[in-house]
């Protein structure tokens, strides 16, 4: 499954990063969000391992959709300003979620069962979905934004 989805991952990471300099990054960041999200609420109901890998290979597409403009973001707002406190903010709450993730998940999955937590993380990206549909000002998010 893991292999799957970095699989959908490379495929695009390099596209996108293209793609989010030239299309902006809130749309990409919409996009990759609502693909990740229907492959994780659609997951848990993979009718066979096959589908299983097929909705993996999705959600790493969906993901590689959503990383380049989340640090091209980080580089817009920093701009031509010292940036290493917040970078390093960054990558330490980017690791924070790598850690606390797969436990919240396990129990997750312990207390209410597998799609549960699927269905958590489908959630949460429609939350920061939902958060950048509404930024006002997309003249902030790159040149391509604008």
């Amino acid at each position: 499954m893991l292999s799957a989805y970095a699989a959908g991952n490379a495929l695009l990471i390099f596209p996108s990063g293209r793609w989010t300099d030239t299309v902006g990054r809130r749309p990409l960041l919409i996009t990759g969000m609502s693909i990740l999200a229907v492959a994780y609420f659609a997951f848990p109901a993979s009718p066979g391992m096959w589908a299983a890998m097929a909705i993996m290979f999705v959600a790493g597409a969906g993901s590689a959709l959503v990383n380049p403009g989340q640090q091209a973001v980080l580089a817009d707002v920093l701009a031509q300003r010292p940036g290493g406190n917040v970078v390093a903010a960054y990558s330490m709450v980017s690791d924070l979620g790598g850690v606390l993730g797969p436990l919240v998940a396990g129990a997750v999955v312990d207390l209410a069962g597998f799609g549960w937590a699927f269905a958590l993380s489908a959630g949460l990206l429609v939350v920061a979905m939902i958060a950048w549909a509404a930024v006002p000002d997309s003249r902030r998010l790159g040149p391509a934004a604008r």
